[in-house]
C-alpha cells in the first residue's frame, strides 16, 4: 500500500470525473466560467499523464470532467511502444511531476481489458519500477467504452 497519497487521490479525481460524465452531471458552464481563474494556476497543475490511444475519441479531459491543465495527454496508435514515445512520457513525468500514468485504451469489446492492453500496462510498470518503488508514481490501465462513455480501470496481471 502507498503511503503517498497523491497518486491514489490523482487515480480517485479520474474515476470521481468519469462518474459525472456518464451520469451527465457535469457542469459545463462552470467549467467555462472557471477557466479565467484557472488559467494562472494551469502551471504546475498537471495531476495525470494520460497515454490514451488514438481511438479514443473524446478529450481524456471530458471523459473525466478534469480542469484544463490537470491532465497531460499523449497519444498512442500502437500498444507496442517504441522508444520515442517512452522518452515523451518520460520527459511529460518529469516535467509535469504528476504521481499517476494512466494508459486509456478503447474498447468495443466489452468490460475486460484484452491481453496486449494488460501487457502494455506491464511494460510500463517495468519501465517506471523504480518510481513506483519509491513510492512516487502509480500507473494504471483504463478502458474506454464508446457505446457508454464509461472508463473501466484495471491491472496488469
Amino acid at each position: 500500500m502507498s503511503s503517498n497519497p497523491a497518486p491514489a487521490r490523482a487515480l480517485q479525481q479520474l474515476q470521481d470525473g468519469n462518474r459525472r460524465f456518464v451520469s451527465n452531471t457535469v457542469d459545463v458552464q462552470q467549467m467555462v466560467s472557471s477557466l479565467r481563474a484557472e488559467a494562472s494556476a494551469l502551471i504546475g497543475a498537471c495531476q495525470v499523464v494520460v497515454l490514451q490511444h488514438a481511438d479514443v475519441s473524446l478529450p481524456a479531459e471530458l471523459l473525466f470532467d478534469a480542469a484544463l491543465g490537470q491532465l497531460k495527454v499523449l497519444r498512442y496508435r500502437d500498444l507496442a511502444f517504441d522508444e520515442a514515445l517512452l522518452l515523451r512520457v518520460e520527459r511529460a513525468l518529469a516535467a509535469t511531476g504528476a504521481p499517476l500514468l494512466l494508459l486509456l485504451d478503447c474498447s468495443t469489446r466489452g468490460d475486460a481489458a484484452d491481453a496486449p492492453a494488460m501487457q502494455a500496462l506491464g511494460r510500463l510498470r517495468e519501465r517506471f519500477a523504480q518510481v513506483i518503488e519509491d513510492d512516487v508514481l502509480i500507473v494504471a490501465g483504463a478502458l474506454w467504452q464508446p457505446s457508454t462513455g464509461t472508463v473501466k480501470f484495471f491491472e496488469a496481471a
